[in-house]
């Protein structure tokens, strides 16, 4: 549908509410079924879409609604009940880069839901992401600047074409009526040997085909190259039309020399082709892989920071010693022997925001007081009056005198501000020996590390995904999308680190004897021995296997900010994880996805609301037979939620998480949860929880003064 009709179908949808708002209608009540059938308006300006759902006057009105494209849940919030007052909700607005997408809403309140009808919508023009950190761009709006021509026929031809580039600037035309191979190439020099670098343009093309005698594969439409080399853009059959959207393409390389040819090209060597092609905004990105290195020949510079646990008491010495580096170089040796203390060196890092990274060095050491949780590691330090971060690698006591390499992946957080460190011991675990650290590196990881989807980015090392794809990783990662939109409804629309993606990263750091721990990002471990992460990724790619280990710390990442309510969040993460399982469920049912599958103790696969299942046996094993647990507990309210629906549990949520609590105990904390809930159930709390559970509930907080189970 074309823009302007777009418009005109919301223009009259809004002059039908004003006539409706206009007329004498009865006072504001309540629905009294399901909510009327809404109607889903859309614009879109350069790949910046809007949405509104509007619903008309005299229909039943929604309490939350759903927006979904191609089948997929992509965002969801409430709405204000004012039945029979029309409803419009206006969505935040979001990004998309051409192409055409099919979307439809979904109102919901306590009797059922409604769909709108589905809209088959093209974004034309799309979303261009901007390139902050390019050494070079290029939009050929001076012409030709430089940029030459090499084609293997005279047939085709290359112009800077005014009017048909992004946002109607200009742009390069290549065209070509016979099988050809045509390059548009410029030199870029300034490189730094053996660094790497991102060559990226935005392309559209229209009636591209190989040549039919050629037999050649792969067959290269446009793309994006490194000339002559056979370095190129990874999304390279762009055959046939994209028109009149524009395309992102891009190729990583590493420089051998200082100076490169890049090129935006039709065809290629041995692939020609006839047809038309755009490009535009082409830009390279420096992706410099080490961004830090020290090897203790000039010393310890005063940027580099000592912290003990024994401030100024510390008996500790860290100096730079000769002769006893790699290759008897100097290195950092750090030593307690008079006493246990926790002692290191600091440094400040100003890294990207939000972006992976590799820590490294070479470590050595000698009498660290074995038996202990931590001994000789590398770490991330915190800022001094802050919380503690709990990033190290595993533990190393006892001696080890020959050189080994540890290693530490990290996300940074907002501000790009790190603190690495060089340590003996950790927090809350002095100890006494010697450690020597040299050839200290901060690199970016490879960009093959990392998965990115709406909320979700992941990094995976190689030894992670050896069982699995990226396209099956990927897909995982699109579902826990919708697990992200799904528990953000469940949590009263709150969503953690102010709405920005949230990681996942495998580590072999110190572990502190969990599987994984909840946080930005999810810390998944592993070991040298053990990789737990490789399995789970091949039971996602082989089995459709969520996870429910990591479903349960995302969990886990929706409970941040307002906790004063929360007497578990042990049993809560694994609330929050079964609505999304029980929803995705019904999206199924209403053939938008697959059923959604965990496996969970003991390795018994569960489809949906099978894992109901799992809590009916928990239950049977604890709280039947006389013993509190939080297993147990969310089992019953599962049958709550069997005898009410979700609705009340939701107002619940969202009528706790807007209040502040911290002055209840754990106790007062329950009482108030079934108090809200019989509340908004209208459902007395004997019909909620049977006085039996309640009992054993109140006899486990007279006991240990506390809710907590594990």
């Amino acid at each position: 549908m074309k823009k302007n009709k777009i418009l005109a179908v919301v223009a009259s949808c809004l002059l039908l509410i004003s006539v409706f708002a206009n007329t004498a209608t009865p006072a504001f009540g309540e629905a009294t079924g399901a909510p009327g059938k809404p109607i889903l308006g859309i614009v879109e300006d350069n790949g910046v879409i809007s949405c509104k759902i509007i619903l008309l006057a005299d229909n039943n009105n929604g309490t939350r609604w759903r927006l979904y494209e191609n089948g997929k849940l992509i965002q969801c919030g409430s709405a204000e009940d004012n039945t029979p007052e029309p409803q419009v909700i206006i969505l935040e607005p979001f990004t998309r880069p051409a192409g055409q997408y099919k979307y439809k809403c979904e109102l919901i309140n306590k009797y059922g839901s409604t769909f709108s009808d589905e809209r088959i919508f093209t974004v034309n023009h799309g979303f261009i992401d901007e390139v902050p950190q390019a050494i070079f761009t290029e939009d050929f709006e001076n012409g030709a600047n430089g940029w030459t021509v090499v084609s293997s026929d005279p047939g085709s031809t290359v112009v800077i074409e005014n009017g048909t580039g992004i946002y109607g600037s200009k742009c390069v035309k290549i065209s070509s009526s016979v099988f050809s191979d045509t390059a548009y190439t410029k030199q870029i020099s300034g490189l730094t040997i053996g660094e790497k670098y991102r060559l990226t343009a935005y392309v559209k093309y229209q009636d591209v085909v190989r040549d039919p005698n050629s037999f050649y594969w792969p067959v290269i439409g446009p793309n994006v190259c490194i000339y002559p080399t056979w370095t190129y853009s990874g999304e390279w059959e762009n055959l046939g039309t994209f028109y009149p959207g524009w395309k992102k393409i891009y190729v990583d390389f590493t420089a051998s020399t200082t100076s490169v040819d890049i090129a935006v090209r039709l065809g290629y060597t041995n692939s020609k082709v006839t047809g038309t092609a755009w490009f535009d905004n082409i830009t390279v990105e420096h992706l410099p892989k080490t961004v830090f290195t020290e090897d203790f020949e000039n010393g310890l510079s005063s940027n580099w920071e000592i912290r003990s646990s024994k401030h100024g008491n510390s008996l500790a010495t860290v100096t730079v010693e000769s002769g006893t580096g790699v290759n008897n170089s100097k290195c950092l040796k750090i030593s307690s022997l008079a006493q246990d203390e926790d002692v290191g060196c600091v440094k400040t890092l100003q890294l990207a925001p939000n972006s992976y990274y590799k820590l490294s060095a070479l470590m050595k050491y000698e009498n660290v007081t074995p038996g202990k949780s931590d001994g000789a590691n590398i770490c991330l330090y915190n800022n001094e009056g802050e919380d503690a971060i709990w990033i190290r690698t595993a533990t190393a006591t006892g001696t080890n005198t020959s050189w080994e390499l540890v290693k530490l992946l990290f996300k940074t957080p907002d501000s790009g501000s790190v603190n690495i460190g060089l340590r003996l011991g950790f927090l809350n675990c002095e100890t006494k020996g010697t450690v020597w650290f040299d050839n200290v590196k901060v690199e970016a990881v490879p960009s093959d590390y990392i998965y990115e989807s709406e909320h979700i980015i992941a990094c995976f090392e190689t030894d992670d995904t050896q069982f699995a794809t990226r396209e099956g990783i990927l897909n995982w990662l699109s579902e826990l999308d919708k697990v992200y939109v799904l528990m953000k409804e469940f949590s009263g629309n709150r969503v953690p680190f102010d709405g920005k993606k949230m990681g996942i990263l495998s580590s072999d750091s110190h572990s502190g004897g969990v599987g994984a721990y909840a946080g930005d990002p999810i810390m998944w471990f592993k070991s040298a021995n053990d990789n737990p992460v490789a399995y789970q990724l091949k039971m996602t790619c082989e089995h459709g296997d969520l996870s429910f280990a990591i479903l349960h710390e995302i969990g886990h990442n929706f409970n941040l900010g307002n906790t004063s309510w929360n007497w578990n969040d042990e049993m809560f993460a694994n609330f929050r994880a079964y609505y999304a399982v029980e929803q995705l469920e019904n999206l199924h049912l209403n053939n938008m996805g697959p059923m959604p599958v965990v496996y969970n103790y003991p390795n018994i696969r569960r489809e949906g609301t099978e894992l109901k299942d799992y809590y009916s046996e928990r239950y049977n094993e604890t709280m039947a037979q006389g013993e509190f647990h939080h297993d147990g507990l969310m089992y019953t309210l599962i049958l709550a939620k069997e005898k009410i629906g979700w609705e009340p549990f939701l107002k619940t949520i969202q009528y706790l998480s807007s209040n502040d609590f911290s002055n209840k105990n754990d106790m007062e904390k329950f009482e108030l949860f079934y108090s809200k809930l019989s509340e908004y159930s209208q459902q007395p709390i004997s019909e909620l929880i049977s006085d039996e559970d309640m009992s054993l509930v109140r006899a486990y907080w007279n006991e240990h003064g506390s809710l907590f189970t594990r």
